[in-house]
């Protein structure tokens, strides 16, 4: 810290010793024993009892093997469509990718 961060940290405290809407030592104590109280609490339920859970919250958990496994096979999957896409006859194209416009035959009625 700076020699200016220094005085603004110093002039910030004795104004706040000076400020009348302050809490009284007795609030500030009940506020502090509260939060170790809740903090404690919060600590105790966080911590893994055994080595099972550990190894379930583990970053390189098996579900990822899986879910990586899955990305690659349909990769793959969308890599071989696309290139049967590609091998495709010019109208087999111009179907699959919209280029043209299917021609439909409306029989006409005649007049009797």
């Amino acid at each position: 810290m700076s020699a200016q961060d220094d005085e603004l940290v110093r002039r910030y405290r004795d104004a706040s010793e000076h400020d009348e809407a302050r809490p009284g030592a007795q609030v500030r104590g009940a506020v502090r024993a509260h939060a170790q109280m809740v903090a404690t609490a919060a600590n105790a339920q966080s911590a893994p009892s055994n080595v099972a859970e550990k190894r379930r919250n583990a970053a390189n958990a098996s579900r990822w093997k899986i879910s990586a496994l899955g990305s690659v096979a349909v990769i793959g999957l969308t890599a071989l469509l696309l290139l049967q896409f590609e091998r495709g006859t010019p109208e087999e194209k111009e179907i699959i990718f919209g280029k043209g416009r299917a021609e439909v035959s409306v029989p006409r009625e005649t007049a009797s």
